[in-house]
């Protein structure tokens, strides 16, 4: 009985904390005449809608709050897990919530919204179609991107043997086609026309992916305490593998503007390693300041380094604007868990 009521005492501080108001940095103002932006998402706690969406300035070094809720006078809903810039729109994936956004990037007003999907992961904007990645669906839905409509669903497996078998994660266009890291082990290329596909091997717990400036893909993968870098040709054959120890805690990734230096968390820093490396040892320390290193992102405009601390999960987390010769140029304040970035 003791130890329920310490569990209870406990749980009712924490919900309590969570629930303080805390003041905000800048009131929100549409920010005019820049295109110099960068989103932050806070995916916040599962299943306590406290996810966030706010927005950096680069110009005028300001971080401007909580912008989607201010603009919209409703919450942004539950586990905002990723988001896109497509250069006319915003798009914004709620997972759990099992929903996507569609947000004005001058005035972040809802454009157009879809519910109804099962557990959304990421989105990629491709000619008409909208493609969308799911962690339960077992397929990439291909939705109108006027009406958000669903227009076709392509499978991942041809059955479903568990709730997350055919889960998908990232997808990046390469040689023209909606390229697919699928968790259970494999790359789906997608032609985003005739919807025809095109496998590719890859190992279990492929997550993300980005193109170097050979035009070869280069694919993250970690499980169960296992993790690799795969880089894979024009012609779709591995090329070169880079495994990493055991339990490495290996997670993102991103490349520079140059195309020639890949970024990624490992170790709980962020660390980069060059795309003619052949071993993971060759890899060096960018960034090891944050207590818990959870997301990260490289502004393609000027290389600067966009690190999310998440702190302990349940308080506010802290963004950290690394420019390229290793200074912090501003700690930013965000909101519970901050995840990902959108530059425009």
């Amino acid at each position: 009985m003791h130890k329920f009521r310490v569990f209870f005492t406990f749980v009712i501080f924490v919900w309590l904390t969570s629930c303080i108001t805390e003041p905000k940095q800048n009131p929100f103002i549409p920010i005019v005449n820049t295109t110099n932006r960068v989103g932050v998402l806070c995916e916040g706690n599962y299943m306590w809608g406290n996810a966030r969406f706010d927005i950096y300035s680069v110009d005028s070094n300001k971080l401007y709050v909580n912008v989607f809720e201010s603009e919209n006078k409703k919450p942004i809903g539950d586990v905002l897990q990723s988001g896109y810039f497509d250069g006319k729109n915003i798009w914004l994936t709620v997972n759990n919530s099992g929903k996507i956004l569609k947000l004005n990037p001058s005035t972040y007003k809802q454009v157009n919204s879809r519910g109804s999907l099962r557990s959304p992961r990421y989105l990629l904007p491709a000619g008409k179609y909208i493609f969308c990645s799911d962690i339960q669906a077992n397929a990439i839905s291909v939705l109108d991107s006027t009406s958000l409509q669903t227009i076709k669903e392509i499978g991942v497996y041809p059955k479903q043997t568990s709730s997350r078998y055919g889960w998908t994660e990232q997808m990046i266009l390469w040689q023209n086609k909606v390229t697919v890291a699928c968790y259970d082990g494999k790359i789906l290329m997608i032609q985003p026309i005739t919807f025809d596909t095109t496998q590719i091997a890859s190992d279990s717990g492929t997550q993300n992916m980005v193109v170097d400036g050979y035009n070869r893909l280069w694919v993250l993968a970690s499980v169960n305490g296992k993790a690799s870098l795969s880089c894979y040709s024009e012609n779709l054959k591995l090329e070169k593998k880079l495994t990493f120890p055991e339990n490495y805690g290996l997670s993102r990734l991103a490349i520079s503007p140059e195309k020639d230096q890949l970024y990624f968390i490992g170790q709980n820093q962020v660390q980069a390693i060059s795309i003619e490396s052949t071993v993971y040892s060759d890899r060096t320390t960018v960034f090891d300041k944050a207590k818990n290193c959870y997301g990260m992102g490289i502004d393609p405009r000027n290389g600067w380094l966009y690190v999310a601390d998440a702190q302990d999960y349940v308080s506010n987390g802290t963004v950290y604007v690394v420019n390229r010769n290793g200074k912090i140029i501003n700690t930013l304040q965000t909101g519970v868990i901050p995840t990902d970035f959108i530059f425009f």
